[in-house]
């Protein structure tokens, strides 16, 4: 008879551990990849209301952007682009993954 490293109680425990780090890890993705991020880790569409909120926060990042562009001197463009995106980036992830509710038990 072969052993098999674990039991049948201890992987079903291993399983729902790690179920429960990638439930923990759901925030940190939502920080970091937004939208895309949760739909290609978990599958899941925004709620409702925070899509058009997800919306304004693409129109207001590519104006702030674009603004950048246009106002600031030829050698400090593209720094201050790329600051002034990160700016916005971490300020939507961060107000997503506080705002994100809880995953739903389908």
């Amino acid at each position: 008879m072969i052993k098999l490293p674990l039991s049948t109680a201890q992987m079903t425990q291993t399983h729902a551990t790690l179920a429960k780090r990638l439930i923990e890890w759901r925030r940190f993705i939502a920080w970091i990849a937004h939208a895309p991020g949760l739909w290609g880790f978990y599958r899941e569409k925004l709620p409702v209301p925070m899509q058009r909120a997800n919306l304004i926060a693409i129109v207001v990042t590519l104006v702030a952007v674009a603004s950048v562009l246009v106002l600031v001197r030829p050698g400090y463009r593209l720094a201050t682009a790329f600051i002034v995106w990160v700016s916005c980036h971490v300020t939507w992830g961060s107000y997503l993954a506080w705002h994100l509710p809880p995953m739903s038990r389908d």
